[in-house]
């Protein structure tokens, strides 16, 4: 999962930034402020998270999910979406600009899940033919 946490304009250098995980939560300061700090709604992996600074613009962070499903809100304290009012026959440009973020994301998601299948399946069928 992808987010991108605006911070002031003078944030224009990585050691101005501080991004800590654990698995259910999750603080981003930029400078002396905290720009998010809560509890995420689901698990992540927060030895596998990445984030980089777009100088005076935002914080990219990068969480890579424990279980792989729709979140309805990044943060216990965040408007919940409902999930399954997703149509997947909707053009997608009809979703909310959030809403198309979190789509995609999982889109993606699902199709790294089958390029690495397709793999795994073909390394056993290579040891196995040898």
């Amino acid at each position: 999962m992808d987010i991108s946490i605006k911070v002031p304009p003078e944030i224009t250098r990585g050691k101005q930034v501080t991004v800590k995980t654990t698995n259910q939560g999750l603080t981003v300061r930029a400078g002396d402020q905290k720009q998010l700090d809560g509890a995420l709604t689901k698990r992540v992996r927060c030895e596998e998270t990445i984030w980089s600074l777009v100088p005076s613009k935002c914080v990219q962070v990068h969480l890579e999910k424990a279980e792989e499903r729709w979140w309805d809100a990044l943060l216990t304290s965040d408007k919940k979406i409902n999930t399954r009012q997703i149509d997947p026959a909707r053009p997608l440009d009809t979703y909310s600009e959030e809403e198309q973020t979190r789509i995609r994301e999982m889109v993606t998601k699902e199709q790294q899940r089958q390029v690495s299948s397709m793999v795994s399946c073909s390394l056993v069928i290579l040891r196995i033919r040898f």
